[in-house]
């Protein structure tokens, strides 16, 4: 069972289906094929003049709720917003599964300032990590809004591979790529998603270990506002293949 829930830590990486139009909460139903129904995500978004803010919140459900103690995460992402491109300045990272809570803050203010993280682990109530450092690198870039930033305009993304700096990311070396794949391969990922021809595919790949291996590629399926309507990840340790699929725009 220990084992089961390490594989389950990350219900999907929600901040790579966050939605970049201007609805305010998007809800995102997570199954998967072997196992049924495995949680929910929701997203909520909030665009100002100068400003941002991005909160997602994922549930695990069913048998994945059993194997991992009920677990639940959320992230943040706030910061500036210039034209329609996102600065983020401040990331969070919650979560809880059973009697254990961790957080992981990043904050940092202006271009090229030195991010730091602070780390909070409690177990039944009690601090037993509290830890603050200094990232070996910099990024205005969290996940949420590399996602924004890069994807909102899906018919300016160009085919090929970009590879950027990102908070949060330090496990991976502090990298993400994001892949906009050739027509062909286009096609056999929007037929094995179940998409629409309408949908495009963007490939978000994380070279450090998710979920038992490197180099995972979670597939999505993004309408021409850059939302995610569906997306997919493969050979899941435990539960196979994850599913998710948007249920409600608002």
């Amino acid at each position: 069972m220990k084992r089961s829930r390490r594989y389950l830590t990350f219900l999907l990486l929600p901040w790579a289906i966050m939605g970049t139009v201007k609805a305010a909460e998007w809800v995102y139903r997570v199954e998967s094929p072997l196992l049924g129904r495995l949680g929910t995500l929701k997203i909520y978004s909030e665009e100002y003049p100068s400003s941002y803010r991005i909160l997602a919140e994922a549930k695990t459900e069913g048998i994945a709720a059993v194997m991992t103690k009920q677990r639940r995460e959320k992230y943040l992402s706030e910061g500036e917003r210039k034209e329609n491109r996102y600065m983020a300045r401040h990331f969070l990272i919650d979560r809880t599964s059973g009697t254990r809570h961790e957080t992981d803050e990043y904050m940092w203010k202006i271009p090229g300032d030195k991010v730091t993280k602070h780390r909070l682990k409690w177990k039944k109530g009690v601090i037993e990590r509290n830890s603050t450092g200094i990232l070996p690198y910099y990024s205005d870039e969290d996940p949420a809004s590399l996602y924004h930033n890069a994807v909102s305009d899906i018919a300016d993304v160009v085919r090929g591979v970009k590879e950027y700096a990102v908070i949060g990311a330090e496990k991976a070396g502090g990298t993400v790529r994001i892949i906009r794949p050739d027509h062909p391969e286009e096609e056999s990922a929007r037929k094995h998603l179940g998409a629409g021809r309408d949908l495009h595919i963007v490939y978000i790949v994380s070279p450090g270990r998710i979920l038992g291996r490197k180099n995972r590629k979670l597939v999505l399926a993004v309408d021409g506002d850059g939302v995610v309507h569906k997306a997919g990840l493969s050979e899941v340790p435990v539960v196979g293949e994850i599913i998710v699929t948007l249920e409600k725009l608002r």
